[in-house]
Protein backbone atom coordinates (compact mmCIF):
# COMPACT_ATOMS: atom_id res chain seq x y z
CA UNK A 1 0.00 0.00 0.00
CA UNK A 2 1.48 3.34 -1.05
CA UNK A 3 1.97 6.08 1.51
CA UNK A 4 -0.36 9.07 1.07
CA UNK A 5 1.21 12.15 -0.44
CA UNK A 6 1.43 15.07 2.03
CA UNK A 7 -0.75 18.12 1.37
CA UNK A 8 0.61 20.33 -1.41
CA UNK A 9 1.14 24.05 -0.95
CA UNK A 10 -0.52 24.27 2.47
CA UNK A 11 -0.25 27.77 3.93
CA UNK A 12 -2.26 28.91 6.94
CA UNK A 13 -1.53 32.55 7.86
CA UNK A 14 -1.30 33.70 11.48
CA UNK A 15 -4.19 36.16 11.65
CA UNK A 16 -4.35 37.22 15.28
CA UNK A 17 -7.54 37.21 17.32
CA UNK A 18 -11.03 38.51 16.62
CA UNK A 19 -11.73 42.16 17.38
CA UNK A 20 -14.90 42.96 19.38
CA UNK A 21 -17.31 45.68 18.30
CA UNK A 22 -19.79 43.96 15.97
CA UNK A 23 -22.75 41.97 17.21
CA UNK A 24 -22.87 39.68 14.17
CA UNK A 25 -26.41 40.80 13.27
CA UNK A 26 -26.42 44.40 12.01
CA UNK A 27 -25.21 44.32 8.41
CA UNK A 28 -25.56 48.10 8.13
CA UNK A 29 -23.10 48.61 11.00
CA UNK A 30 -20.64 46.21 9.39
CA UNK A 31 -20.71 47.55 5.82
CA UNK A 32 -20.77 51.32 6.35
CA UNK A 33 -17.35 52.81 7.22
CA UNK A 34 -17.35 56.06 9.20
CA UNK A 35 -14.91 59.01 9.01
CA UNK A 36 -12.40 59.07 11.87
CA UNK A 37 -11.09 62.25 13.53
CA UNK A 38 -8.83 62.89 10.53
CA UNK A 39 -11.72 62.37 8.09
CA UNK A 40 -10.44 58.97 6.85
CA UNK A 41 -13.17 56.38 6.30
CA UNK A 42 -12.57 53.63 8.87
CA UNK A 43 -14.19 50.41 10.04
CA UNK A 44 -13.65 49.01 13.53
CA UNK A 45 -15.84 45.93 12.88
CA UNK A 46 -15.00 42.57 11.36
CA UNK A 47 -16.71 39.41 10.19
CA UNK A 48 -14.25 36.50 10.06
CA UNK A 49 -14.08 33.82 7.38
CA UNK A 50 -13.19 30.16 7.93
CA UNK A 51 -9.48 31.04 8.01
CA UNK A 52 -9.88 33.70 10.69
CA UNK A 53 -9.30 36.57 8.25
CA UNK A 54 -11.81 39.32 7.43
CA UNK A 55 -14.55 37.84 5.24
CA UNK A 56 -14.10 38.88 1.61
CA UNK A 57 -17.78 39.79 1.25
CA UNK A 58 -17.32 42.40 3.98
CA UNK A 59 -14.44 43.97 2.03
CA UNK A 60 -16.48 44.00 -1.19
CA UNK A 61 -19.44 45.67 0.52
CA UNK A 62 -17.26 48.19 2.34
CA UNK A 63 -15.41 49.06 -0.88
CA UNK A 64 -18.74 49.86 -2.54
CA UNK A 65 -19.88 52.00 0.39
CA UNK A 66 -16.55 53.83 0.63
CA UNK A 67 -16.60 54.55 -3.12
CA UNK A 68 -20.18 55.88 -2.91
CA UNK A 69 -19.41 58.12 0.09
CA UNK A 70 -20.11 61.75 -0.79
CA UNK A 71 -21.31 61.04 -4.35
CA UNK A 72 -24.62 62.22 -5.76
CA UNK A 73 -27.42 59.69 -5.19
CA UNK A 74 -28.15 60.01 -8.93
CA UNK A 75 -24.97 58.01 -9.54
CA UNK A 76 -25.35 54.25 -9.11
CA UNK A 77 -22.50 51.74 -9.08
CA UNK A 78 -22.52 49.60 -12.22
CA UNK A 79 -19.26 47.70 -11.79
CA UNK A 80 -16.63 46.71 -9.23
CA UNK A 81 -13.28 45.00 -9.75
CA UNK A 82 -11.43 44.12 -6.55
CA UNK A 83 -8.12 42.38 -5.89
CA UNK A 84 -7.56 40.79 -2.49
CA UNK A 85 -3.90 41.47 -1.67
CA UNK A 86 -3.45 40.19 1.89
CA UNK A 87 -5.68 38.62 4.56
CA UNK A 88 -7.45 41.29 6.63
CA UNK A 89 -6.63 41.05 10.32
CA UNK A 90 -9.78 40.98 12.44
CA UNK A 91 -8.06 42.56 15.46
CA UNK A 92 -7.06 45.78 13.67
CA UNK A 93 -9.14 48.64 12.21
CA UNK A 94 -9.43 48.95 8.45
CA UNK A 95 -8.99 52.30 6.68
CA UNK A 96 -10.22 53.18 3.19
CA UNK A 97 -8.29 55.55 0.94
CA UNK A 98 -10.58 56.80 -1.85
CA UNK A 99 -9.20 58.46 -4.98
CA UNK A 100 -11.24 59.90 -7.87
CA UNK A 101 -9.97 58.52 -11.18
CA UNK A 102 -12.70 59.86 -13.47
CA UNK A 103 -15.35 62.54 -13.05
CA UNK A 104 -17.37 62.83 -16.24
CA UNK A 105 -20.86 63.96 -17.18
CA UNK A 106 -22.31 60.46 -16.86
CA UNK A 107 -19.58 58.29 -15.35
CA UNK A 108 -17.50 58.52 -12.19
CA UNK A 109 -14.77 56.05 -11.27
CA UNK A 110 -13.32 55.70 -7.78
CA UNK A 111 -10.28 53.77 -6.59
CA UNK A 112 -10.54 52.35 -3.07
CA UNK A 113 -7.53 51.03 -1.19
CA UNK A 114 -8.21 49.10 2.02
CA UNK A 115 -5.28 49.13 4.42
CA UNK A 116 -4.31 48.29 7.97
CA UNK A 117 -1.46 50.67 8.76
CA UNK A 118 1.14 50.21 6.01
CA UNK A 119 -0.34 46.87 5.02
CA UNK A 120 -2.52 46.86 1.91
CA UNK A 121 -5.46 44.45 2.18
CA UNK A 122 -7.28 45.13 -1.10
CA UNK A 123 -7.43 47.43 -4.11
CA UNK A 124 -10.72 48.13 -5.90
CA UNK A 125 -12.05 50.15 -8.80
CA UNK A 126 -15.75 51.07 -8.61
CA UNK A 127 -17.49 52.77 -11.54
CA UNK A 128 -20.74 54.76 -11.27
CA UNK A 129 -23.22 55.75 -14.00
CA UNK A 130 -26.17 58.13 -14.10
CA UNK A 131 -28.07 55.79 -16.42
CA UNK A 132 -29.14 56.52 -19.99
CA UNK A 133 -31.96 55.37 -22.31
CA UNK A 134 -31.30 52.11 -24.18
CA UNK A 135 -32.89 48.75 -25.12
CA UNK A 136 -32.96 45.91 -22.61
CA UNK A 137 -31.92 42.27 -22.88
CA UNK A 138 -31.06 39.70 -20.20
CA UNK A 139 -31.33 35.92 -19.71
CA UNK A 140 -34.62 34.88 -18.12
CA UNK A 141 -34.95 33.28 -14.72
CA UNK A 142 -34.44 29.50 -15.17
CA UNK A 143 -37.67 27.54 -15.60
CA UNK A 144 -39.03 25.33 -12.84
CA UNK A 145 -37.18 26.98 -9.95
CA UNK A 146 -39.05 26.34 -6.68
CA UNK A 147 -40.04 29.25 -4.47
CA UNK A 148 -37.55 29.86 -1.63
CA UNK A 149 -40.23 29.41 1.04
CA UNK A 150 -40.67 25.79 -0.09
CA UNK A 151 -37.00 24.92 0.48
CA UNK A 152 -35.00 24.16 3.65
CA UNK A 153 -32.44 26.69 4.80
CA UNK A 154 -28.76 25.83 4.57
CA UNK A 155 -28.70 25.68 8.38
CA UNK A 156 -31.51 23.12 8.40
CA UNK A 157 -29.84 21.10 5.66
CA UNK A 158 -26.54 21.05 7.54
CA UNK A 159 -28.29 19.71 10.64
CA UNK A 160 -30.06 17.08 8.54
CA UNK A 161 -26.73 15.82 7.16
CA UNK A 162 -24.75 16.54 10.33
CA UNK A 163 -23.06 13.14 10.44
CA UNK A 164 -21.48 13.76 7.01
CA UNK A 165 -20.14 17.29 7.57
CA UNK A 166 -17.09 18.39 9.57
CA UNK A 167 -18.26 19.60 13.02
CA UNK A 168 -16.34 22.89 12.83
CA UNK A 169 -17.80 23.67 9.40
CA UNK A 170 -21.27 22.69 10.63
CA UNK A 171 -20.99 25.02 13.61
CA UNK A 172 -19.71 27.90 11.46
CA UNK A 173 -22.58 27.59 8.97
CA UNK A 174 -25.17 27.31 11.73
CA UNK A 175 -23.84 30.42 13.47
CA UNK A 176 -24.37 32.78 10.52
CA UNK A 177 -27.02 35.41 11.32
CA UNK A 178 -26.49 38.03 8.61
CA UNK A 179 -27.82 36.05 5.66
CA UNK A 180 -30.13 33.20 4.75
CA UNK A 181 -29.33 30.72 1.98
CA UNK A 182 -31.67 28.04 0.58
CA UNK A 183 -30.17 25.59 -1.94
CA UNK A 184 -32.46 24.22 -4.64
CA UNK A 185 -31.24 20.67 -3.93
CA UNK A 186 -29.74 20.57 -0.44
CA UNK A 187 -28.21 17.08 -0.58
CA UNK A 188 -26.59 17.67 -3.95
CA UNK A 189 -25.49 21.15 -2.88
CA UNK A 190 -23.74 19.94 0.27
CA UNK A 191 -22.65 16.36 -0.39
CA UNK A 192 -22.47 15.46 -4.07
CA UNK A 193 -20.11 16.17 -6.94
CA UNK A 194 -21.60 18.24 -9.75
CA UNK A 195 -19.90 17.41 -13.09
CA UNK A 196 -21.48 20.44 -14.77
CA UNK A 197 -20.02 22.78 -12.12
CA UNK A 198 -23.40 24.51 -11.67
CA UNK A 199 -24.89 25.42 -8.29
CA UNK A 200 -28.20 27.25 -7.72
CA UNK A 201 -29.51 28.76 -4.52
CA UNK A 202 -31.70 31.50 -3.13
CA UNK A 203 -30.04 34.02 -0.81
CA UNK A 204 -30.96 37.22 1.03
CA UNK A 205 -29.77 39.45 3.84
CA UNK A 206 -31.47 38.77 7.17
CA UNK A 207 -33.49 41.64 8.55
CA UNK A 208 -34.68 44.74 6.68
CA UNK A 209 -32.15 47.19 5.25
CA UNK A 210 -32.68 50.92 4.76
CA UNK A 211 -33.94 52.21 1.40
CA UNK A 212 -30.49 53.48 0.31
CA UNK A 213 -29.75 51.85 -3.08
CA UNK A 214 -26.00 51.88 -2.46
CA UNK A 215 -26.48 49.89 0.76
CA UNK A 216 -28.41 47.18 -1.09
CA UNK A 217 -25.63 47.01 -3.67
CA UNK A 218 -23.08 46.69 -0.86
CA UNK A 219 -25.18 43.98 0.78
CA UNK A 220 -25.27 42.07 -2.51
CA UNK A 221 -21.48 42.42 -2.61
CA UNK A 222 -21.39 40.84 0.86
CA UNK A 223 -23.71 38.00 -0.22
CA UNK A 224 -21.86 37.40 -3.50
CA UNK A 225 -18.77 36.01 -1.74
CA UNK A 226 -20.71 33.54 0.40
CA UNK A 227 -20.62 29.97 -0.94
CA UNK A 228 -20.29 31.28 -4.51
CA UNK A 229 -16.62 30.18 -4.92
CA UNK A 230 -17.55 26.62 -3.91
CA UNK A 231 -18.93 26.05 -7.41
CA UNK A 232 -15.32 25.73 -8.59
CA UNK A 233 -14.90 22.75 -6.25
CA UNK A 234 -18.16 21.05 -7.21
CA UNK A 235 -16.75 19.04 -10.18
CA UNK A 236 -14.06 17.60 -7.89
CA UNK A 237 -15.59 17.16 -4.43
CA UNK A 238 -18.84 16.02 -2.88
CA UNK A 239 -18.52 17.62 0.55
CA UNK A 240 -17.02 21.05 -0.07
CA UNK A 241 -16.57 22.40 3.48
CA UNK A 242 -14.32 21.08 6.22
CA UNK A 243 -12.19 19.39 3.57
CA UNK A 244 -8.77 20.47 4.88
CA UNK A 245 -8.19 22.73 1.88
CA UNK A 246 -7.06 26.30 2.47
CA UNK A 247 -9.40 28.53 0.44
CA UNK A 248 -8.77 32.22 -0.24
CA UNK A 249 -10.36 34.77 -2.56
CA UNK A 250 -7.96 36.24 -5.13
CA UNK A 251 -10.16 38.71 -7.01
CA UNK A 252 -13.82 39.56 -7.41
CA UNK A 253 -15.89 41.35 -10.06
CA UNK A 254 -19.48 42.49 -9.83
CA UNK A 255 -21.69 44.15 -12.43
CA UNK A 256 -25.06 45.70 -11.55
CA UNK A 257 -27.72 45.60 -14.27
CA UNK A 258 -30.83 46.74 -12.36
CA UNK A 259 -31.78 48.02 -8.90
CA UNK A 260 -31.38 45.31 -6.26
CA UNK A 261 -33.27 44.60 -3.04
CA UNK A 262 -30.79 42.55 -1.03
CA UNK A 263 -33.18 41.88 1.87
CA UNK A 264 -35.54 40.06 -0.53
CA UNK A 265 -34.82 36.70 -2.13
CA UNK A 266 -32.26 36.58 -4.94
CA UNK A 267 -31.58 33.51 -7.09
CA UNK A 268 -27.90 32.81 -7.76
CA UNK A 269 -26.68 30.54 -10.52
CA UNK A 270 -22.96 29.91 -9.95
CA UNK A 271 -21.00 28.22 -12.73
CA UNK A 272 -17.46 26.80 -12.48
CA UNK A 273 -15.51 27.98 -15.51
CA UNK A 274 -12.06 26.52 -14.85
CA UNK A 275 -9.87 24.98 -12.16
CA UNK A 276 -6.11 24.81 -12.71
CA UNK A 277 -2.86 25.59 -10.91
CA UNK A 278 -4.74 25.49 -7.55
CA UNK A 279 -7.02 28.33 -8.75
CA UNK A 280 -10.73 28.16 -9.49
CA UNK A 281 -12.82 30.62 -11.49
CA UNK A 282 -16.57 30.92 -10.90
CA UNK A 283 -18.99 33.10 -12.87
CA UNK A 284 -22.61 33.68 -12.01
CA UNK A 285 -25.91 35.44 -12.54
CA UNK A 286 -28.24 36.93 -9.93
CA UNK A 287 -31.99 37.37 -10.48
CA UNK A 288 -34.63 38.84 -8.18
CA UNK A 289 -37.71 36.73 -7.57
CA UNK A 290 -39.65 38.69 -10.22
CA UNK A 291 -37.22 37.33 -12.83
CA UNK A 292 -35.12 40.45 -13.42
CA UNK A 293 -31.39 39.89 -13.86
CA UNK A 294 -29.94 42.33 -11.32
CA UNK A 295 -26.24 41.42 -11.35
CA UNK A 296 -23.43 39.28 -12.74
CA UNK A 297 -20.52 38.01 -10.64
CA UNK A 298 -17.08 36.51 -11.22
CA UNK A 299 -14.53 35.36 -8.66
CA UNK A 300 -11.14 33.65 -8.81
CA UNK A 301 -10.16 31.71 -5.70
CA UNK A 302 -7.17 29.80 -4.41
CA UNK A 303 -7.58 26.23 -3.11
CA UNK A 304 -4.44 24.87 -1.42
CA UNK A 305 -3.60 21.63 0.33
CA UNK A 306 -4.50 18.97 -2.26
CA UNK A 307 -3.19 15.45 -1.73
CA UNK A 308 -2.40 12.81 -4.31
CA UNK A 309 -4.29 9.54 -4.13
CA UNK A 310 -4.39 6.93 -6.85
CA UNK A 311 -2.84 9.29 -9.37
CA UNK A 312 -5.39 12.07 -8.81
CA UNK A 313 -5.53 15.09 -6.53
CA UNK A 314 -8.22 15.31 -3.88
CA UNK A 315 -8.92 17.07 -0.59
CA UNK A 316 -7.07 15.61 2.42
CA UNK A 317 -10.13 14.89 4.58
CA UNK A 318 -12.03 13.38 1.68
CA UNK A 319 -9.08 11.06 1.14
CA UNK A 320 -9.28 9.96 4.77
CA UNK A 321 -6.02 11.57 5.83
CA UNK A 322 -5.53 12.75 9.39
CA UNK A 323 -5.68 16.48 10.03
CA UNK A 324 -2.28 17.95 9.17
CA UNK A 325 -0.79 20.74 11.26
CA UNK A 326 -0.60 23.80 8.99
CA UNK A 327 2.57 25.77 8.55
CA UNK A 328 2.26 29.14 10.29
CA UNK A 329 3.65 32.07 8.34
CA UNK A 330 3.50 35.81 8.53
CA UNK A 331 0.14 37.12 7.24
CA UNK A 332 0.32 36.85 3.46
CA UNK A 333 -1.40 34.88 0.74
CA UNK A 334 1.47 34.00 -1.57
Amino acid sequence: MSRPHPPLNTVQPDLGSARPGWDGDDLLALLVPEPDEAGVLTSQRSAANSNGAIFGGQLIGQALMAAAHGLSPRLAAHSLQLNFLAPGLTDKPLQFDVRRLLSGLNFTTQQVMGRQGERLVFSAHVSFHRGEPGPDFAPALPQGVPEPESLPTLREAVQRFADRIDPAARERISASRTLELRPLDAERFLLQREPSGTMRYWIRACGPLTDRPCLHQAALGYLSDYWFPMAALSPHLGVKVGTGLYAASLNHALWFHAPVQADDWLLVEAQAVSTSQARGLTQGKVWNRRGTLVASVAQESLFRGWVEEGGTLTAPYRAGHARVAALTLKPRRG
